[in-house]
């Protein structure tokens, strides 16, 4: 089953491009173009505009063109001025993104709209051209739908990272070797989805950064599933890079996921140190707080204690 799975998505991806996936934005229009346009998602196999109610604000827009790629939005507004309003499905209302570090608009908080809702209220943005990947850290991924070079939730998986040090760095392809399906999932929820579709493999040459995934299972950060600190020049799948397919299952939409801020990679200090640290603090925490109550009650500051000891003076006397 795996391997006719596998042939599937290798046959789709070498067709020339990827099927459409859940929770795929876009942006359209009469006068649409890369960085702005009207807001529509893909939902259920069929493309659906989101409403701009009074709900949908400066935090939804920027989550829009995140997912898209862009490093922020510039402004939003009802799509009839400019794009013209959409057909068809609308998917989404009362899109509250407050307070959210997410990449991906179906984290946010929506309703199902309204049975007499209209496309009125279709909402559209304008991005800044700017793209997130512009200002990368170590450890940052990416999707590259080569060879168009158009970045969307399925393609080619891409990894930055330095050469050796945490400054400075490239962006480059993770080898098919040993490569699994929990391995693309844990790429994709670094990107805010849910999981992935499915993966595959292309011949490059761009720099080969990492060889030999190992997700054992389902992480939140790509970054776990490469524990060392050495870089790989060369990959053993004469030059295989991996292609991963995202998508958002809305019933899935509680499982945890990360960010490319979250998922950072530092060089010299392997993961699991910080995993470590996480649990000696923990530990230390728990520690202090039952010191603090044994010495609390033991210099009858305690009530209870002071009560008790009242009570046995009273029954000497």
């Amino acid at each position: 089953m795996a391997t006719v799975f596998f042939a599937v998505f290798a046959a789709l991806l070498w067709s020339g491009g990827f099927a459409q996936n859940n929770g795929d934005l876009r942006l359209a229009g009469s006068e649409a173009t890369s960085t702005q346009g009207r807001v529509e998602i893909f939902l259920n196999g069929e493309w659906g505009t989101i409403s701009g109610d009074n709900s949908f604000d400066v935090y939804a827009a920027n989550t829009v063109c995140r997912q898209l790629g862009y490093y922020t939005f510039l402004s939003f507004e009802n799509a009839s001025v400019t794009f013209g309003t959409g057909t068809g499905r609308i998917w989404l209302s009362s899109v509250d993104c407050l307070n959210l570090e997410t990449d991906h608009i179906l984290r946010c908080g929506y309703s199902n709209p309204p049975s007499n809702d209209t496309h009125q209220l279709d909402v559209a943005v304008y991005c800044e051209t700017d793209r997130v990947w512009d200002y990368p850290s170590n450890g940052y991924i990416r999707i590259a739908d080569q060879p168009t070079g158009v970045y969307t939730s399925a393609g080619v998986l891409e990894v930055y990272l330095g050469d050796g040090t945490n400054v400075g760095g490239s962006w480059g392809i993770v080898c098919t070797d040993y490569f699994e399906i929990w391995d693309a999932t844990s790429a994709c929820r670094q990107l805010g989805y849910t999981g992935a579709a499915g993966y595959s493999s292309q011949t490059s040459d761009e720099q080969v950064w990492i060889d030999t995934v190992y997700c054992y299972y389902n992480h939140s950060c790509f970054r776990a599933c490469y524990d060392f600190t050495d870089h790989m020049t060369y990959c053993g799948n004469y030059d295989q890079a991996v292609t991963i397919s995202c998508t958002f299952n809305v019933g899935d939409a509680g499982l945890p996921y990360g960010t490319n801020d979250d998922c950072l990679f530092f060089y010299g200090i392997p993961y699991w140190v910080f995993a470590l640290v996480g649990v000696i603090v923990l530990f230390l925490f728990v520690c202090g707080v039952v010191c603090c109550i044994v010495a609390c009650c033991t210099l009858s500051i305690c009530p209870l204690a002071a009560s008790r000891r009242q009570h046995h003076y009273q029954v000497i006397q």
